[in-house]
């Protein structure tokens, strides 16, 4: 969320790109999968990304911190 949201100093556009058609039942910010070489397959933005992406759409495009936090509080993971 806050790579999303510029909250940090993280350039978004050089790790992560939209993707262009969203899964029905899904949000709008879903990414495209970074797919680097085998040995940082678990790194933190493919692992990342993949959690992201089955967001529901509440958690994922909450317009705040704040509110991003309560919603993904209450999830059942």
């Amino acid at each position: 969320y806050k790579i999303q949201h510029n909250l940090i100093d993280v350039e978004a556009s050089k790790y992560l790109t939209k993707r262009s058609t969203t899964v029905r039942s899904k949000h709008s910010s879903q990414l495209n999968l970074y797919q680097p070489s085998d040995q940082f397959k678990f790194s933190f933005f493919p692992r990342t990304i993949i959690h992201w992406n089955s967001l529901p759409a509440s958690v994922a495009e909450a317009p705040s911190l704040v509110q991003f936090k309560k919603e993904l509080s209450t999830q059942p993971f």
